[in-house]
């Protein structure tokens, strides 16, 4: 008999085929999760070394990128810096003086003046307030800065001959 005789033969129930289907379904199942899963896992390391990559040249463009704008903000700092001396020319910076609450740095200033035999009164004083706090070279205190900035009329290099 021919294979196709045979065939024609074999009689199949609807629970024989239900039977077979789930059996083939398993199967097929279970090869195409495992094929799935060796696909996958073959491109993983691909994927992570890609992304790897793309991220490592982002931050070393973005690390360049930092280097280059700290460089341009130090110069813009220097620039600014070199500029403001101009409006700085008449101003005295007075350090070691104790920073009190509520204090009236005009007064304290004509008082220290005061004390030193210079003759200053708050009207010679066209601002004075205190500015950043620095910190001493090789000491762990910090001093005030009090600027005194003396209106035109009243030079800066007068007021410092009096004090000095």
């Amino acid at each position: 008999m021919q294979n196709s005789q045979i065939i024609n033969q074999i009689q199949l129930s609807e629970a024989d085929l239900e039977c077979i289907s789930q059996k083939m379904h398993a199967l097929f199942k279970s090869d195409l999760e495992d094929m799935v899963r060796s696909v996958v896992q073959a491109f993983i390391p691909q994927v992570i070394t890609g992304i790897n990559a793309s991220l490592h040249d982002r931050i070393e463009s973005l690390t360049q990128e930092n280097k280059h704008l700290k460089n341009q903000v130090a110069e813009l700092l220097c620039q600014a810096d070199r500029a403001e001396q101009y409006s700085r020319r008449n101003c005295l910076s007075i350090t070691g003086i104790p920073e009190a609450r509520d204090e009236d740095t005009d007064n304290i200033i004509v008082t220290m003046a005061k004390d030193l035999g210079a003759e200053l009164s708050i009207d010679d004083i066209g601002r004075s307030h205190r500015a950043k706090t620095l910190r001493s070279k090789g000491q762990g205190h910090y001093c005030q800065v009090c600027v005194l900035q003396s209106p035109a009329k009243t030079p800066q290099c007068e007021i410092a001959c009096q004090i000095f």
